[in-house]
């Protein structure tokens, strides 16, 4: 089975220190724990306080650099909450590491990264329902999946719903993260063509219907006039 470390190793690399941009919904983060997602994370006890008597805290300064006195929030603080989200993710029922890897970074990044592995899931054959829970269903799937095909199937799926949010500042932070997990297989390229094409399909189909709804509606308001 899948192991936290490896696993952390991968998410620490790609998240940074303090960071407190206006822009970002999840507002001021700690390596990636966001404070209006995650603001009973009892590391904030700690960084309110240097904040209060030393003043702000750089971009992507790390605590236990400025205030050594309290290091343990990076090696003790830190590591046990990604420890909560490994187990809440069921990242280490996967046999694969890899698998395991690409599937967490997105878990602690996205709130859709069972629904994008569900998905993965159904285009490579493996029939499971898209409800964005990771159940047994789900793990069962995933650990009879070929893992180079579901590591590149889901790499492509969460390249996809990066480009929902292209317009975000973030976008290219998000994607050059992506990139970090090397492609596994040659066929990758045409799985994520599949997955633009399907949404984009599925956005004119969605565009159709509301117009032929508007269209109903104007009809039946006529007719109710007349």
């Amino acid at each position: 089975m899948a192991q936290f470390e490896p696993a952390y190793k991968v998410v620490n690399r790609n998240e940074g220190g303090y960071v407190n941009n206006p822009n970002d919904t999840g507002g001021e983060t700690y390596r990636g724990i966001a404070r209006n997602i995650f603001p009973n994370w009892v590391g904030w006890t700690t960084i309110d306080f240097y904040k209060f008597n030393y003043g702000t805290i750089p971009t992507n300064a790390l605590i236990s650099t400025l205030y050594p006195i309290a290091s343990w929030v990076d090696t003790e603080l830190v590591p046990n909450f990604y420890r909560g989200l490994w187990a809440k993710s069921r990242a280490g029922e996967i046999t694969d590491q890899r698998v395991a890897n690409i599937y967490f970074d997105f878990y602690v990044l996205h709130s859709q990264a069972v629904k994008a592995m569900q998905e993965a899931l159904n285009q490579l054959g493996h029939q499971v329902s898209i409800d964005n829970a990771i159940g047994s269903q789900t793990i069962s799937a995933i650990n009879a999946a070929n893992p180079k095909k579901l590591h590149d199937a889901y790499k492509a799926r969460r390249a996809y719903y990066h480009s929902l949010r292209s317009n975000s500042e973030f976008y290219d932070g998000w994607i050059a993260r992506n990139n970090k997990f090397p492609t596994l297989t040659n066929n990758a390229g045409a799985m994520g063509k599949n997955f633009l094409i399907v949404g984009i399909i599925g956005l004119a189909i969605g565009t159709f219907l509301w117009g032929e709804g508007t269209y109903q509606k104007a009809i039946f308001k006529e007719n109710e006039r007349n």
